[in-house]
């Protein structure tokens, strides 16, 4: 797994298709969306955040472990398909607070950070 970049913050702003989402919690796997900001809570154990499917260019999904706990109990994004970063490995967010926000860039790079 590709070991999670330390830069950056996630913030607001659009995608390609609209504004971002609320921020939500999540505690257990799940399946992300185009615009979803989602707050990891780990603090029970690490699980699995699916990228979406099919994303268009532009699709934006941001992660965020709130909790601090994703150094203990880590976090793969899953590629489901796609390139991260060009490469066909899933991310794993390992470290405390890790944030990432990640834009679709077409096939050949496929997730980017932002």
């Amino acid at each position: 797994m590709t070991p999670i970049w330390t830069g950056g913050a996630v913030s607001g702003g659009g995608t390609g298709t609209g504004a971002l989402s609320d921020w939500v919690v999540k505690s257990a796997a799940y399946t992300a969306a185009n615009g979803d900001r989602i707050l990891t809570n780990t603090t029970l154990g690490g699980f699995i955040i699916t990228l979406p499917l099919a994303p268009s260019v532009g699709d934006q999904v941001n992660i965020k472990d709130f909790a601090g706990t994703c150094g203990a109990n880590n976090v793969t994004v899953a590629r489901n398909g796609q390139n991260i970063r060009g490469s066909a490995e899933n991310l794993l967010l390992d470290y405390a607070y890790a944030e990432v926000e990640l834009v679709f860039t077409g096939a050949s790079e496929g997730w980017i950070f932002y």
